[in-house]
């Protein structure tokens, strides 16, 4: 088995090392220096730490223009310990784009199995669900939207499908796996809108950033109610000033 998480980057030197098991800290300690048990599923209450210390990961074969973040495992499939690891910034922050829409749909099969939600149940798009990019025809099932969430990477059938299942049921999953800085509940359109500035919401408020719990639930239910305001046409317009002049990553 092999996990692995990259973005583009730097090239570094190659090397090879030892075993790595992974820990887990509560939120009460400090996540970076502290935990006792082997990681599975930490659970809400608990955050994974920064990743272990391992070799730097071998130079990519080409050139990479930007900031690299990689830590990639070989993993014993039956223990699921770590059986040797490299790494190159690991513990850095990136947008996760289009990452997400795995999150998502971890999020709606839970539901199927819950029998909380039907594969056939079909969905239409509308001024205020559609996204930006290419979108499904009405009456779509939602077996469907998660078909081109996935395949296509399709914002509209995403965000109808984030809608579907709830906000705070996306985030669960990250909560659930102890990614305590990693921020799920928000559907596409919504982030767009955020960093277009076009929330009143999150224009009014500097505490997103740091929000979490049933406060973050509160910010994201308001904001989801501005991002229904517009026009996908209009966001992408203003969308493009954003990353043309004022693009933030710390923002999403």
């Amino acid at each position: 088995m092999l996990a692995l998480v990259a973005c583009q980057g730097k090239p570094g030197a190659a090397s090879s090392g030892p075993e790595v098991t992974l820990k887990r800290a509560s939120v009460a300690q400090n996540p970076v220096t502290q935990g006792s048990e082997d990681v599975a599923a930490p659970g809400r209450g608990s955050c994974l730490p920064d990743a272990p210390r391992v070799p730097k990961a071998p130079a990519p074969p080409f050139a990479l223009s930007g900031r690299l973040g990689l830590w990639v495992a070989q993993v014993d499939p039956v223990t699921l310990n770590v059986i040797r690891a490299v790494g190159t910034n690991p513990d850095s922050e990136f947008p996760l784009a289009s990452t997400y829409k795995q999150a998502v749909l971890w999020a709606l099969l839970k539901k199927f199995d819950q029998g909380e939600v039907s594969p056939t149940e079909r969905f239409d798009v509308t001024r205020s669900n559609q996204s930006l990019g290419a979108y499904p025809f009405d009456g779509t099932t939602i077996r469907d939207l998660s078909t081109r969430m996935i395949r296509d990477s399709d914002n509209t059938a995403t965000d109808i499908i984030h809608r579907r299942v709830g906000l705070q049921s996306v985030q669960d999953i990250a909560d659930h796996l102890g990614l305590c800085r990693s921020r799920l509940i928000m559907p596409t359109r919504n982030w767009w809108v955020m960093e277009a500035g076009l929330s009143d919401t999150f224009n009014g408020t500097g505490r997103w950033v740091t929000a979490t719990g049933e406060e973050r639930t509160r910010l994201a239910a308001l904001i989801d109610e501005d991002a229904r305001q517009y026009r996908s046409d209009f966001i992408q317009r203003k969308l493009d000033g954003y990353f043309d002049h004022r693009y933030q990553p710390q923002t999403t």
